[in-house]
C-alpha cells in the first residue's frame, strides 16, 4: 500500500508519495529545507532534501567524512565551491561530491532551488536539528532565523559533517559540457544541463548523472525524458530501492495496487519488492531517478543505445526489450506472476 504523506516522511521504510506542496519544512536563516527522504524512511540508504532560499544565502565550507552528496539545480543560480574552485550551476546542472570533498554553496539569485541527495540519510536529521519548523514553501519577510551558532557547529560530527576554515587543495571537478562518459572513479564532477552520457530507448532518453563507478556502487542517478507514450511493464526489484522525482510535465504511476499522477516537484519512494510501473503523459516529461544501490545500471545500458544529443529524436526508433530478456538472470528485475 502507498501512503500519501501530508506533513512528514514516514518513520519506517515503506512506499510513499510526497506531493510538492506537502511535507516537512525547516527554516535556517532565509533557506527553507524540505525533507523528502531520510534514514528512517529509506532504511539508512539515502536522504533527499529540497533547498529554496534568498540571494546571498550560503552554507559553511565543509566536507562529509563518509557520505557522498549529489546536487541537482532546478531554479535560479548556485555558486558551488568544490575543493578550491568555484562553479556556477543553473537549472538542469548536476554536481557530484564524493566523501571527503570540501564544498560550499552560495545562492546567487532569489528563489534559487536545488535538491541534495546524500548516502546514508543523516543529512535530513541535521536540518531538523539546526532549523525551525516552517509551514511555507519559501522564506517570508520577518521569518528569518539567526545564523547557526558555534555551539551548534560543534555537534555536526553526529551528522557526518566537518566545518573547515579554507578550501583545501584536492581533485578539481571534471566539467562535462557535452555528451560523453562519466569518470570511472569516485571523483568530483559537474554535468551541465543536456550534457553527460545518454542512452536512447525508442522515445525515452536516459542520461546518467551518477554510476556505480562514481558512487562506490552505493547509488545510481539518471534523468528520464520523453514524449507521452505507453506504460512500461509492471515489475519489481528484490535488492534495491527506486524513487522518482518529477521535474517537468506529468506522468502516471502505478505502485502496489494504486494509481496516481506525478507532476512537477512530486516524489515517489518505491522500496524493494514493491510492484510499480509508469507512463509519461505530457508532450514532454522529465524525471530524475535515484536508485540505491547502483546495481541496476546494466539494465539501462542493455535497454538503450548510446545517444550523443540532448534533444529527443524526431522519429523514435522501434522499442526493443530483447537484450534485457536475454540477460534477465543478471538483473534485479522481476515480473509479477499472472
Amino acid at each position: 500500500m502507498i501512503t500519501i504523506q501530508e506533513q512528514a516522511v514516514p518513520n519506517q521504510k515503506q512506499a510513499y508519495l510526497l506531493r510538492d506542496s506537502n511535507g516537512e519544512r525547516h527554516l535556517i536563516n532565509k533557506q527553507v529545507i524540505k525533507i523528502l527522504a531520510d534514514a528512517k524512511s529509506t532504511g539508512n540508504l539515502f536522504g533527499l532534501v529540497q533547498i529554496t532560499g534568498s540571494k546571498g544565502e550560503e552554507s559553511p565550507l565543509h566536507l562529509h567524512n563518509t557520505q557522498h552528496e549529489a546536487i541537482y539545480v532546478t531554479d535560479g543560480l548556485l555558486q558551488l565551491t568544490i575543493n578550491n574552485k568555484k562553479h556556477m550551476l543553473a537549472s538542469g546542472d548536476y554536481a557530484h561530491l564524493p566523501a571527503g570533498t570540501v564544498h560550499q554553496y552560495v545562492l546567487l539569485r532569489n528563489r534559487t532551488k536545488f535538491y541534495s541527495f546524500t548516502t546514508g540519510g543523516l543529512h535530513a536529521d541535521l536540518y531538523r536539528e539546526l532549523g525551525e519548523t516552517h509551514t511555507y514553501m519559501e522564506p517570508l519577510v520577518g521569518t528569518a532565523t539567526s545564523s547557526i551558532t558555534t555551539k551548534e557547529l560543534d555537534r555536526l560530527d553526529d551528522f557526518d559533517i566537518r566545518i573547515v576554515n579554507e578550501a583545501l587543495q584536492g581533485p578539481q571537478a571534471i566539467v562535462l559540457q557535452e555528451g560523453g562518459e562519466l569518470p570511472d572513479t569516485s571523483t568530483p564532477y559537474v554535468i551541465e544541463a543536456g550534457a553527460g552520457e545518454g542512452m536512447l530507448a525508442a522515445d525515452q532518453l536516459f542520461t546518467f548523472l551518477a554510476t556505480q563507478a562514481t558512487t562506490d556502487k552505493q547509488f545510481l542517478a539518471l534523468t528520464t525524458e520523453g514524449y507521452a507514450g505507453e506504460a512500461i511493464p509492471p515489475h519489481y526489484h528484490e535488492k534495491h530501492t527506486e524513487c522518482f522525482l518529477c521535474l517537468e510535465g506529468r506522468m502516471t504511476m502505478w505502485a502496489g495496487e494504486e494509481k496516481f499522477q506525478l507532476e512537477k516537484g512530486d516524489f515517489l519512494h518505491v522500496p524493494a519488492n514493491t510492484e510499480h510501473s509508469f507512463k509519461l503523459d505530457s508532450p514532454y516529461t522529465k524525471f530524475i531517478g535515484f536508485l540505491a544501490s547502483g546495481l541496476f545500471e546494466q539494465f539501462f545500458r542493455l535497454l538503450g543505445e548510446p545517444y550523443a544529443y540532448s534533444e529527443l529524436p524526431k522519429q523514435p526508433s522501434a522499442f526493443s526489450f530483447q537484450r534485457v530478456l536475454e540477460n534477465i538472470d543478471e538483473l534485479d528485475l522481476k515480473f509479477p506472476q499472472k
